[in-house]
């Protein structure tokens, strides 16, 4: 499913129509960045959570020329799923 057909469906499912439903998703989508920039767990029961990992640096290896190369920290999105979609999927 893309954007433009999960648009389609939350308009369908809400009763509105496909522009009030781009705006909601939108928001949703912005609401989620803005919290996640600020260091802020994003937890939406029955669905899931969303929070900012840590990856600390370390060491790769370039298996073309053999040579150990510096990975930079960095920061990265998960998403944590509910026990709910857990058991679904299973």
């Amino acid at each position: 499913m893309n954007k433009t057909e999960l648009i389609r469906k939350i308009a369908k499912d809400a009763g509105v129509n496909h522009a009030t439903a781009s705006r909601m998703l939108n928001s949703f989508a912005e609401t989620v960045v803005n919290s996640l920039t600020k260091g802020e767990r994003v937890k939406v029961r029955g669905f899931g959570m969303f929070k900012v990992a840590e990856h600390c640096a370390r060491n790769g290896y370039n298996p073309q020329t053999h040579q150990v190369v510096p990975v930079p920290a960095k920061k990265t999105v998960r998403f944590v799923p509910s026990e709910s979609i857990k058991s679904s999927i299973r």
